[in-house]
């Protein structure tokens, strides 16, 4: 596909041409005429389903730099408190080696050079995220069916078991349920202690 170039700006020397140009393009093509040496850039944030593309002309016979613009310029407007495909991917990218906070996430979103989405526009994908991947929920009476599974004591001794647990379910709901957890080589460490810690985690959603 032709696509037609449209001069827009010149520029003295490569460092003016730095500060001008934005961080959201990736270079895609780079090849050399007697004109001078092309390189041609994409959105970096839309990719090819953006018709924006710029190029830059590094003239052979002197330091000048020209910029310019294809004719169907037209960045794809979006809504900046929604992520992009390709940002989306990305942060499941930067999931995987272990950067899942929003400080570190944006830090990487910078260093990449794509454009940087609100904090909250950001935080609201990662909990929407991690919602799915924890989506199965589990029911009280498969949760007591466990309880019952392991409730035996192992012969290893740093193997968990259940100790004992307690529900009651009334025409309102759940009103509680206990679960109480533990290992043979913790519970004998009681043996030689005047005081107990019992720590206790619950989430609600």
């Amino acid at each position: 596909m032709v696509c037609n170039w449209v001069l827009k700006k010149s520029f003295e020397n490569q460092d003016l041409v730095k500060q001008y140009l934005s961080t959201g393009w990736a270079k895609r093509v780079e090849n050399t005429c007697a004109g001078g040496k092309h390189v041609t850039f994409y959105c970096r944030e839309h990719g090819k389903k953006c018709s924006a593309k710029c190029k830059l002309l590094f003239c052979s016979d002197s330091f000048q730099v020209e910029y310019y613009e294809n004719e169907d310029f037209n960045h794809i407007q979006t809504d900046p408190k929604v992520l992009s495909a390709v940002l989306k991917e990305f942060i499941k990218e930067l999931e995987i080696v272990g950067v899942s906070k929003p400080r570190q996430i944006l830090a990487a979103i910078r260093e990449k050079g794509m454009k940087e989405p609100p904090k909250s526009a950001l935080s609201n994908y990662l909990a929407r995220m991690r919602k799915q991947k924890c989506k199965s929920h589990i029911k009280l009476s498969d949760f007591s069916l466990w309880c019952i599974e392991h409730s035996a004591m192992p012969t290893d001794i740093d193997l968990p078991f259940v100790i004992a647990h307690d529900s009651e379910i009334t025409e309102n709901g759940i009103d509680y349920f206990h679960a109480v957890v533990s290992t043979r080589r913790l519970l004998k460490f009681i043996e030689h202690s005047s005081s107990i810690h019992i720590d206790s985690t619950y989430k609600l959603n």
